[in-house]
Protein backbone atom coordinates (compact mmCIF):
# COMPACT_ATOMS: atom_id res chain seq x y z
CA UNK A 1 0.00 0.00 0.00
CA UNK A 2 1.30 3.47 -0.29
CA UNK A 3 0.42 6.94 0.71
CA UNK A 4 -3.00 8.67 -0.31
CA UNK A 5 -3.81 12.11 -0.20
CA UNK A 6 -6.01 13.85 1.39
CA UNK A 7 -8.11 14.09 -2.03
CA UNK A 8 -7.71 10.30 -2.61
CA UNK A 9 -11.00 8.68 -1.15
CA UNK A 10 -10.43 5.57 -3.40
CA UNK A 11 -10.41 2.72 -0.33
CA UNK A 12 -10.87 -0.64 -2.24
CA UNK A 13 -14.05 -1.95 -0.36
CA UNK A 14 -16.93 -4.21 -1.23
CA UNK A 15 -19.08 -1.92 -0.40
CA UNK A 16 -18.92 1.98 0.76
CA UNK A 17 -16.59 2.11 3.91
CA UNK A 18 -17.98 5.40 5.32
CA UNK A 19 -21.44 5.53 6.63
CA UNK A 20 -23.49 8.84 6.60
CA UNK A 21 -24.51 9.15 10.12
CA UNK A 22 -27.26 11.59 11.23
CA UNK A 23 -25.48 14.31 12.73
CA UNK A 24 -26.12 15.14 16.81
CA UNK A 25 -24.94 18.58 17.85
CA UNK A 26 -23.08 17.94 21.38
CA UNK A 27 -21.74 21.49 22.98
CA UNK A 28 -20.84 20.50 26.33
CA UNK A 29 -19.53 23.03 29.15
CA UNK A 30 -17.34 21.36 32.30
CA UNK A 31 -19.29 21.32 35.31
CA UNK A 32 -17.94 22.31 38.01
CA UNK A 33 -20.41 23.03 40.57
CA UNK A 34 -21.28 20.18 43.00
CA UNK A 35 -24.61 19.26 41.24
CA UNK A 36 -25.38 20.48 37.79
CA UNK A 37 -27.57 19.36 35.05
CA UNK A 38 -26.79 20.30 31.16
CA UNK A 39 -29.35 20.61 28.60
CA UNK A 40 -27.55 18.53 25.64
CA UNK A 41 -30.75 18.19 23.08
CA UNK A 42 -32.90 14.80 23.95
CA UNK A 43 -30.88 13.85 26.85
CA UNK A 44 -29.32 15.29 30.06
CA UNK A 45 -26.28 15.39 31.95
CA UNK A 46 -26.33 15.87 35.45
CA UNK A 47 -23.00 16.09 37.89
CA UNK A 48 -23.09 15.30 41.79
CA UNK A 49 -20.57 14.86 44.22
CA UNK A 50 -21.17 12.02 46.61
CA UNK A 51 -17.96 11.27 48.86
CA UNK A 52 -14.76 11.82 47.16
CA UNK A 53 -16.08 10.58 43.92
CA UNK A 54 -17.97 13.25 41.05
CA UNK A 55 -20.74 11.04 39.41
CA UNK A 56 -21.41 12.70 36.15
CA UNK A 57 -25.02 10.83 34.90
CA UNK A 58 -26.16 11.03 31.53
CA UNK A 59 -30.01 10.47 31.41
CA UNK A 60 -32.09 10.15 28.36
CA UNK A 61 -29.89 8.16 26.33
CA UNK A 62 -31.32 6.34 23.89
CA UNK A 63 -30.20 4.12 20.78
CA UNK A 64 -31.93 5.97 18.20
CA UNK A 65 -30.32 9.55 18.93
CA UNK A 66 -26.50 11.16 19.70
CA UNK A 67 -25.17 9.70 16.38
CA UNK A 68 -21.78 12.10 15.61
CA UNK A 69 -20.89 12.28 11.61
CA UNK A 70 -17.60 10.47 10.46
CA UNK A 71 -16.56 12.72 7.48
CA UNK A 72 -13.98 11.26 5.11
CA UNK A 73 -10.72 12.99 5.90
CA UNK A 74 -8.08 11.49 3.68
CA UNK A 75 -6.02 7.68 3.33
CA UNK A 76 -2.93 6.68 4.15
CA UNK A 77 -1.38 3.35 2.04
CA UNK A 78 -1.98 2.16 -1.11
CA UNK A 79 -2.61 -1.21 -2.60
CA UNK A 80 0.44 -1.78 -4.50
CA UNK A 81 2.97 1.00 -4.44
CA UNK A 82 6.76 1.62 -3.23
CA UNK A 83 7.60 -0.57 -0.27
CA UNK A 84 7.75 2.65 2.44
CA UNK A 85 4.30 3.06 1.12
CA UNK A 86 2.52 -0.15 1.63
CA UNK A 87 1.43 -1.91 5.37
CA UNK A 88 1.39 -5.61 6.30
CA UNK A 89 0.18 -5.17 9.63
CA UNK A 90 -0.50 -2.21 11.31
CA UNK A 91 -0.41 -2.12 14.92
CA UNK A 92 -0.30 1.08 16.75
CA UNK A 93 -1.08 4.36 15.78
CA UNK A 94 0.11 7.73 17.04
CA UNK A 95 -1.57 11.21 15.74
CA UNK A 96 1.38 14.11 15.90
CA UNK A 97 1.26 17.80 15.15
CA UNK A 98 -0.28 18.66 12.02
CA UNK A 99 -2.38 15.97 11.08
CA UNK A 100 0.00 13.21 10.33
CA UNK A 101 0.26 10.19 12.38
CA UNK A 102 2.89 7.31 13.48
CA UNK A 103 2.56 3.66 12.11
CA UNK A 104 4.02 0.98 13.27
CA UNK A 105 3.84 -2.26 11.74
CA UNK A 106 4.39 -5.50 13.25
CA UNK A 107 5.23 -7.65 10.58
CA UNK A 108 7.33 -5.49 8.78
CA UNK A 109 9.05 -3.86 12.36
CA UNK A 110 9.41 -0.45 11.68
CA UNK A 111 8.02 2.21 12.62
CA UNK A 112 6.80 5.28 10.03
CA UNK A 113 5.78 8.97 9.73
CA UNK A 114 3.36 10.07 6.98
CA UNK A 115 2.41 13.52 7.09
CA UNK A 116 -1.15 15.22 7.23
CA UNK A 117 -1.58 14.30 2.70
CA UNK A 118 -0.99 10.25 3.63
CA UNK A 119 2.69 10.93 2.24
CA UNK A 120 5.59 9.12 3.83
CA UNK A 121 8.29 11.00 5.25
CA UNK A 122 10.78 9.15 7.39
CA UNK A 123 11.32 5.81 9.19
CA UNK A 124 12.47 5.59 12.68
CA UNK A 125 15.59 2.82 13.82
CA UNK A 126 15.12 -0.18 12.24
CA UNK A 127 14.81 -3.54 13.53
CA UNK A 128 17.61 -5.29 15.77
CA UNK A 129 18.96 -4.74 19.13
CA UNK A 130 21.26 -1.78 18.97
CA UNK A 131 21.12 1.41 20.17
CA UNK A 132 17.32 2.84 18.86
CA UNK A 133 16.59 -0.60 17.40
CA UNK A 134 13.95 -2.43 18.18
CA UNK A 135 12.24 -5.92 17.56
CA UNK A 136 8.81 -5.74 18.33
CA UNK A 137 6.31 -2.67 20.06
CA UNK A 138 4.58 -2.44 22.92
CA UNK A 139 3.52 1.10 22.35
CA UNK A 140 4.36 4.28 20.98
CA UNK A 141 3.52 7.67 21.80
CA UNK A 142 4.55 11.39 21.24
CA UNK A 143 6.02 13.75 23.97
CA UNK A 144 5.20 18.03 24.05
CA UNK A 145 8.48 18.81 22.66
CA UNK A 146 8.21 16.56 19.60
CA UNK A 147 10.11 13.63 20.67
CA UNK A 148 9.05 9.99 19.57
CA UNK A 149 8.89 7.10 21.97
CA UNK A 150 9.04 3.40 21.29
CA UNK A 151 8.88 0.62 23.91
CA UNK A 152 10.84 -2.39 22.60
CA UNK A 153 8.87 -5.28 24.56
CA UNK A 154 10.76 -7.72 23.79
CA UNK A 155 13.67 -6.14 25.15
CA UNK A 156 12.31 -3.86 27.42
CA UNK A 157 14.14 -0.71 26.68
CA UNK A 158 12.13 2.42 25.76
CA UNK A 159 13.68 4.56 22.65
CA UNK A 160 13.80 8.47 22.18
CA UNK A 161 13.60 9.50 18.68
CA UNK A 162 13.75 13.23 17.92
CA UNK A 163 11.43 14.87 15.20
CA UNK A 164 13.52 13.93 12.30
CA UNK A 165 14.32 10.70 13.61
CA UNK A 166 17.44 10.43 15.14
CA UNK A 167 18.20 8.26 18.11
CA UNK A 168 18.38 10.72 21.24
CA UNK A 169 18.49 8.14 24.09
CA UNK A 170 17.45 4.68 24.88
CA UNK A 171 17.02 2.94 28.94
CA UNK A 172 16.16 0.03 30.22
CA UNK A 173 12.74 -0.54 31.83
CA UNK A 174 12.68 -2.18 35.29
CA UNK A 175 11.46 -5.82 35.71
CA UNK A 176 11.42 -6.33 32.26
CA UNK A 177 11.55 -8.34 29.63
CA UNK A 178 9.26 -11.07 31.86
CA UNK A 179 5.80 -10.26 29.84
CA UNK A 180 4.74 -8.28 27.22
CA UNK A 181 3.93 -4.28 27.47
CA UNK A 182 0.04 -3.68 27.22
CA UNK A 183 0.78 -0.06 25.86
CA UNK A 184 2.93 3.20 26.16
CA UNK A 185 1.41 6.94 26.86
CA UNK A 186 2.44 10.57 27.91
CA UNK A 187 0.88 12.70 30.02
CA UNK A 188 0.82 16.39 29.40
CA UNK A 189 3.76 16.81 32.20
CA UNK A 190 6.00 14.30 29.54
CA UNK A 191 5.30 11.94 32.28
CA UNK A 192 5.52 8.25 30.59
CA UNK A 193 3.48 5.40 31.27
CA UNK A 194 4.43 1.23 30.22
CA UNK A 195 1.08 -0.73 30.91
CA UNK A 196 2.74 -4.35 31.40
CA UNK A 197 2.48 -8.05 32.91
CA UNK A 198 5.27 -9.05 35.40
CA UNK A 199 5.12 -11.75 37.20
CA UNK A 200 2.89 -11.86 40.02
CA UNK A 201 4.51 -11.29 43.36
CA UNK A 202 1.66 -12.63 45.73
CA UNK A 203 1.61 -16.05 43.83
CA UNK A 204 5.21 -16.69 43.35
CA UNK A 205 5.70 -19.96 42.87
CA UNK A 206 2.31 -21.15 42.34
CA UNK A 207 1.74 -22.28 38.73
CA UNK A 208 -1.87 -21.98 36.82
CA UNK A 209 -3.23 -25.09 35.19
CA UNK A 210 -1.50 -24.68 32.08
CA UNK A 211 1.90 -24.66 34.15
CA UNK A 212 2.88 -21.07 33.58
CA UNK A 213 3.75 -18.65 36.21
CA UNK A 214 1.07 -16.13 37.44
CA UNK A 215 1.44 -12.70 36.32
CA UNK A 216 -0.45 -9.66 37.41
CA UNK A 217 -0.64 -6.62 35.89
CA UNK A 218 0.99 -2.77 36.58
CA UNK A 219 1.38 0.56 35.13
CA UNK A 220 5.14 2.06 35.31
CA UNK A 221 5.39 5.73 35.30
CA UNK A 222 8.97 7.37 34.10
CA UNK A 223 10.19 10.81 34.17
CA UNK A 224 11.36 11.87 30.93
CA UNK A 225 14.74 11.19 31.85
CA UNK A 226 13.71 7.33 31.98
CA UNK A 227 13.80 6.85 35.90
CA UNK A 228 11.35 5.30 38.04
CA UNK A 229 8.44 7.44 39.45
CA UNK A 230 6.31 5.06 40.84
CA UNK A 231 3.64 2.01 40.11
CA UNK A 232 -0.09 2.15 39.47
CA UNK A 233 -1.84 -1.17 40.19
CA UNK A 234 -5.22 -1.26 38.40
CA UNK A 235 -8.53 -2.25 40.31
CA UNK A 236 -8.87 -6.12 41.01
CA UNK A 237 -11.60 -7.63 39.97
CA UNK A 238 -13.21 -11.90 40.14
CA UNK A 239 -13.95 -12.16 36.76
CA UNK A 240 -13.49 -16.18 37.50
CA UNK A 241 -16.84 -15.77 39.78
CA UNK A 242 -18.70 -15.27 36.16
CA UNK A 243 -17.35 -18.22 34.37
CA UNK A 244 -18.15 -21.91 34.53
CA UNK A 245 -15.77 -24.06 35.90
CA UNK A 246 -15.11 -27.55 34.36
CA UNK A 247 -13.77 -30.03 35.98
CA UNK A 248 -11.48 -32.29 33.70
CA UNK A 249 -10.64 -35.60 34.29
CA UNK A 250 -7.55 -37.17 33.27
CA UNK A 251 -6.92 -40.85 33.99
CA UNK A 252 -3.48 -40.77 34.33
CA UNK A 253 -3.19 -37.06 36.19
CA UNK A 254 -6.31 -37.63 38.18
CA UNK A 255 -9.15 -34.33 38.18
CA UNK A 256 -8.63 -30.38 37.20
CA UNK A 257 -10.44 -27.83 36.96
CA UNK A 258 -10.50 -25.02 34.33
CA UNK A 259 -13.06 -22.45 33.51
CA UNK A 260 -14.93 -21.17 30.29
CA UNK A 261 -16.51 -17.89 29.51
CA UNK A 262 -20.15 -18.08 29.04
CA UNK A 263 -20.76 -15.75 26.03
CA UNK A 264 -22.99 -12.74 26.98
CA UNK A 265 -22.64 -12.41 30.94
CA UNK A 266 -20.94 -9.77 31.52
CA UNK A 267 -17.41 -8.92 32.03
CA UNK A 268 -15.00 -6.53 33.97
CA UNK A 269 -12.64 -4.01 31.92
CA UNK A 270 -9.78 -2.01 32.45
CA UNK A 271 -7.65 0.71 30.21
CA UNK A 272 -5.38 3.20 30.95
CA UNK A 273 -5.62 6.83 30.18
CA UNK A 274 -2.71 8.90 28.61
CA UNK A 275 -3.84 11.49 31.43
CA UNK A 276 -2.31 8.91 34.32
CA UNK A 277 -4.89 6.63 35.98
CA UNK A 278 -7.05 3.82 35.35
CA UNK A 279 -10.61 3.49 34.06
CA UNK A 280 -12.04 0.65 34.75
CA UNK A 281 -15.52 -0.67 34.58
CA UNK A 282 -18.34 -3.69 35.40
CA UNK A 283 -20.36 -4.25 31.99
CA UNK A 284 -23.76 -5.57 33.82
CA UNK A 285 -24.33 -1.89 34.25
CA UNK A 286 -23.71 1.32 32.37
CA UNK A 287 -21.08 2.21 35.35
CA UNK A 288 -18.07 3.60 34.18
CA UNK A 289 -14.93 4.21 36.82
CA UNK A 290 -12.05 6.97 36.38
CA UNK A 291 -9.67 6.34 39.17
CA UNK A 292 -8.03 9.75 39.32
CA UNK A 293 -6.30 11.05 42.54
CA UNK A 294 -6.59 14.53 41.55
CA UNK A 295 -9.01 16.14 41.80
CA UNK A 296 -10.43 12.15 43.11
CA UNK A 297 -12.44 9.60 41.93
CA UNK A 298 -14.73 9.93 38.36
CA UNK A 299 -17.62 7.64 37.93
CA UNK A 300 -19.54 7.78 34.70
CA UNK A 301 -23.20 7.06 34.37
CA UNK A 302 -25.48 6.49 31.95
CA UNK A 303 -29.52 5.21 31.39
CA UNK A 304 -29.21 3.86 28.22
CA UNK A 305 -30.73 0.30 28.31
CA UNK A 306 -29.59 -3.01 27.29
CA UNK A 307 -29.41 -4.62 23.97
CA UNK A 308 -32.05 -7.92 24.06
CA UNK A 309 -30.06 -10.88 22.61
CA UNK A 310 -31.66 -12.28 19.54
CA UNK A 311 -33.46 -16.08 20.34
CA UNK A 312 -31.21 -18.02 17.73
CA UNK A 313 -28.45 -15.88 18.80
CA UNK A 314 -28.75 -17.21 22.23
CA UNK A 315 -29.43 -20.56 21.17
CA UNK A 316 -26.01 -20.53 18.47
CA UNK A 317 -24.14 -19.92 21.60
CA UNK A 318 -25.58 -22.29 23.86
CA UNK A 319 -24.96 -25.19 21.37
CA UNK A 320 -21.02 -24.09 20.85
CA UNK A 321 -20.54 -23.86 24.36
CA UNK A 322 -22.13 -27.30 24.99
CA UNK A 323 -20.24 -28.67 22.25
CA UNK A 324 -17.16 -27.29 24.05
CA UNK A 325 -17.79 -28.75 27.24
CA UNK A 326 -19.75 -31.80 27.26
CA UNK A 327 -16.83 -34.18 26.22
CA UNK A 328 -15.63 -37.48 27.71
CA UNK A 329 -13.93 -37.23 31.30
CA UNK A 330 -15.19 -33.53 31.49
CA UNK A 331 -18.12 -32.63 34.03
CA UNK A 332 -19.81 -28.79 34.72
CA UNK A 333 -21.52 -28.58 38.32
CA UNK A 334 -21.99 -25.27 37.92
CA UNK A 335 -25.69 -24.55 36.90
CA UNK A 336 -25.59 -21.85 33.77
CA UNK A 337 -27.53 -20.37 31.15
CA UNK A 338 -27.33 -17.69 28.20
CA UNK A 339 -28.60 -14.26 29.39
CA UNK A 340 -31.84 -12.74 27.45
CA UNK A 341 -30.08 -9.04 27.45
CA UNK A 342 -26.36 -8.18 26.10
CA UNK A 343 -23.81 -6.56 28.68
CA UNK A 344 -24.29 -2.82 28.19
CA UNK A 345 -20.68 -2.83 26.29
CA UNK A 346 -17.41 -5.08 25.60
CA UNK A 347 -14.60 -2.54 25.12
CA UNK A 348 -13.08 0.79 27.17
CA UNK A 349 -10.38 2.91 25.15
CA UNK A 350 -8.82 5.96 26.27
CA UNK A 351 -7.72 8.27 23.11
CA UNK A 352 -4.81 10.94 22.94
CA UNK A 353 -6.90 13.52 25.15
CA UNK A 354 -8.13 11.31 27.55
CA UNK A 355 -11.40 11.04 26.00
CA UNK A 356 -13.27 7.48 26.89
CA UNK A 357 -14.67 5.36 24.08
CA UNK A 358 -16.99 2.08 25.08
CA UNK A 359 -17.94 0.07 22.76
CA UNK A 360 -21.48 -0.63 23.25
CA UNK A 361 -23.17 -4.15 22.84
CA UNK A 362 -25.50 -4.19 19.77
CA UNK A 363 -28.14 -6.36 17.83
CA UNK A 364 -26.55 -9.45 16.19
CA UNK A 365 -26.73 -10.62 12.61
CA UNK A 366 -25.98 -14.15 11.15
CA UNK A 367 -23.48 -13.93 8.66
CA UNK A 368 -24.46 -15.63 5.30
CA UNK A 369 -21.80 -18.18 6.28
CA UNK A 370 -23.99 -19.15 9.28
CA UNK A 371 -26.99 -19.22 8.02
CA UNK A 372 -26.28 -22.91 6.54
CA UNK A 373 -23.98 -24.06 9.16
CA UNK A 374 -25.30 -26.00 12.22
CA UNK A 375 -26.46 -23.77 15.88
CA UNK A 376 -22.84 -24.67 16.73
CA UNK A 377 -20.81 -23.05 14.23
CA UNK A 378 -22.97 -20.15 13.49
CA UNK A 379 -21.33 -16.78 13.45
CA UNK A 380 -23.09 -13.89 14.65
CA UNK A 381 -21.77 -10.30 13.95
CA UNK A 382 -22.72 -6.85 15.73
CA UNK A 383 -21.57 -3.84 14.52
CA UNK A 384 -18.96 -1.68 15.94
CA UNK A 385 -20.70 1.45 17.59
CA UNK A 386 -18.81 3.11 20.39
CA UNK A 387 -20.42 5.77 22.87
CA UNK A 388 -17.87 8.71 23.59
CA UNK A 389 -17.12 10.74 26.40
CA UNK A 390 -15.00 13.58 27.36
CA UNK A 391 -12.59 13.16 30.67
CA UNK A 392 -14.76 15.45 32.79
CA UNK A 393 -17.48 12.98 32.00
CA UNK A 394 -20.06 14.79 29.87
CA UNK A 395 -21.31 12.28 26.73
CA UNK A 396 -20.18 13.43 23.80
CA UNK A 397 -22.17 11.27 21.37
CA UNK A 398 -22.07 8.39 19.37
CA UNK A 399 -20.71 6.97 16.07
CA UNK A 400 -21.01 3.35 14.17
CA UNK A 401 -17.34 2.31 12.31
CA UNK A 402 -17.43 1.71 9.16
CA UNK A 403 -17.21 -2.22 7.97
CA UNK A 404 -14.24 -3.89 7.95
CA UNK A 405 -12.53 -1.12 9.95
CA UNK A 406 -10.90 -1.22 13.52
CA UNK A 407 -10.13 2.09 16.04
CA UNK A 408 -6.68 3.03 16.06
CA UNK A 409 -6.49 6.39 17.15
CA UNK A 410 -7.89 9.90 17.84
CA UNK A 411 -7.12 13.23 18.81
CA UNK A 412 -8.60 16.71 18.65
CA UNK A 413 -11.60 16.38 16.17
CA UNK A 414 -9.59 13.44 14.14
CA UNK A 415 -10.49 9.69 13.82
CA UNK A 416 -7.77 7.11 12.45
CA UNK A 417 -9.29 3.66 11.84
CA UNK A 418 -7.64 0.65 9.91
CA UNK A 419 -9.51 -0.45 6.84
CA UNK A 420 -9.51 -3.54 4.99
CA UNK A 421 -10.53 -4.07 1.41
CA UNK A 422 -11.81 -7.78 -0.21
CA UNK A 423 -8.19 -9.07 -0.20
CA UNK A 424 -7.79 -7.99 3.75
CA UNK A 425 -5.29 -4.98 2.49
CA UNK A 426 -4.68 -2.68 5.27
CA UNK A 427 -4.93 0.99 4.55
CA UNK A 428 -5.26 4.13 7.42
CA UNK A 429 -8.13 6.19 6.87
CA UNK A 430 -8.43 9.23 8.56
CA UNK A 431 -12.30 10.79 9.64
CA UNK A 432 -13.42 14.42 10.90
CA UNK A 433 -15.96 14.69 13.79
CA UNK A 434 -17.79 17.66 12.82
CA UNK A 435 -19.18 18.41 15.85
CA UNK A 436 -16.23 18.23 17.87
CA UNK A 437 -14.49 20.88 15.56
CA UNK A 438 -13.23 23.99 17.59
CA UNK A 439 -13.75 22.11 21.11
Amino acid sequence: MSAGTMRDRSLSFGRDPVAVFATGLVLLGGCTDDDRRVEVGPWTTETVVAGDTTVVRTKGASHTTGWLELVADGTTGKVDGAEEEMFSRIYEVAPVTGGGVLVYDADLTLLREYDAAGAYLRTFGRKGRGPGEYLASGGIAVAKNGNVLLFDSNAGRVNVFGRRGEVIRSWQVPSLPQAGARGLSIDATDTISIRTRILDPARRGELTPGGAEYRTEVTQRFRPDGSALDTIRPPVFDQRSRMLKIVLTDPRAGPREVVSSIPLVPNFYTTFSPKGYYVSGDAAGYSILMHRRSPGPLRIESDLPPVPADPAERAAFEAKLRSEIERPNSSVSDAWRIPEVKPFYNDLRADTDGRLWVQLHQPATRTAAGESASAAAEQWVEPVVYDMFASEGQYLGRVRLPERATFAAASADRVWLVVRNDLDVQQLARFRVPAWSGR
